[in-house]
């Protein structure tokens, strides 16, 4: 097994180097890991062959980041490694070459790298490795994006078919976006020469077509808000911390309507506590006068009885 390190400090800094060849030298995971860091940051590569090596499904999450990262690699030759077909070869080829989480990450795939995993043997079909490697064929950029949106739109995810996931999509792009959703992989020649079957026919000679775009249209509640925000993508508003006052310090409101309202309501607040201390204080005041008048009738009647008892004495 060559000194993988070695090779991944020659594949960074060598800016000639276009081709490389790696196959049946004993590679391991580990020793993939290291190379995808490479294959990141080089940008002159573009065909390298790692078939016949060790690599297994743990490979998969640093070889998907490499490939996400890098937009040179024009082939990577991963045939008869460790690779499971319904795990391994399939997360693989939907992380870094068409990722069917969102219509975004889609656009954001790689579209430049042919990723050799089976090549005719089986499993391909579960994993669209070869309808993958046609797109990232041709030339347009544009089209590859289209075929890769229907695709992940009816056998990759369907359920990214809820117009509730379009509202993300700027408004210009909207009319391709219906007419992509009217397209189906394989119906009436759609992706000839990209995909295998594209001769599909509905039985009974119904077209679906205009019925997907009704449904989008109805289900679509936020349609209409679109057209209100115009075009451009959606800008999705921040939302800011509350400031927690400290227990020495007032809070105050920012905003100008709140903030009217609070100083009224603590206005009115200490109108009525001033009310009550008055009222208090008034309550207070007539308990000490009762008090001192009940005090000074006794005294009274005290002095009056020793006055009379001085008389009678």
């Amino acid at each position: 097994m060559p000194n993988v390190k070695l090779l991944a400090q020659y594949l960074e800094s060598n800016p000639a180097l276009t081709e490389l060849n790696l196959r049946s030298n004993g590679i391991t995971t580990k020793g993939a890991e290291v190379l995808a860091l490479a294959l990141k940051k080089n940008t002159n590569l573009q065909h390298l062959d790692l078939s016949y090596n060790s690599f297994t499904d743990k490979s998969v999450p640093a070889l998907a980041d490499a490939l996400q990262n890098n937009s040179t690699l024009l082939s990577l030759d991963l045939m008869n490694n460790k690779f499971k077909v319904n795990t391994g070869k399939a997360e693989l080829v939907k992380s870094a070459l068409c990722d069917a989480t969102s219509l975004q990450t889609v656009a954001d795939s790689n579209h430049t790298c042919k990723l050799i995993l089976t090549k005719g043997h089986y499993g391909e079909a579960l994993t669209h490795e070869g309808e993958m490697r046609n797109i990232n064929s041709l030339d347009n950029e544009g089209q590859k994006i289209r075929f890769k949106v229907v695709l992940a739109l009816f056998a990759m995810n369907k359920d990214l078919f809820d117009p509730r996931s379009f509202d993300d999509v700027p408004l210009e792009l909207i009319p391709r976006l219906l007419e992509l959703i009217q397209q189906e992989v394989g119906y009436k020649g759609f992706g000839k020469g990209v995909f295998e079957r594209t001769n599909k026919h509905r039985k009974g000679g119904n077209d679906p077509t205009l019925g997907r775009v009704f449904q989008t249209i109805h289900e679509w509640p936020s349609l209409p808000l679109l057209f209100v925000r115009g075009a451009g993508k959606l800008k999705k508003k921040r939302q800011r911390k509350r400031k927690v006052a400290d227990e020495d310090e007032d809070w105050a409101p920012k905003n100008r309507v709140l903030a009217k309202t609070a100083k009224s309501s603590a206005n009115v607040a200490n109108k009525l506590r001033g009310k009550r201390v008055k009222k208090k204080v008034a309550s207070y005041a007539d308990v000490e006068d009762e008090e001192d008048d009940s005090n000074g009738g006794s005294d009274d009647r005290t002095d009056e009885d020793e006055y009379d008892t001085d008389d009678d004495a």
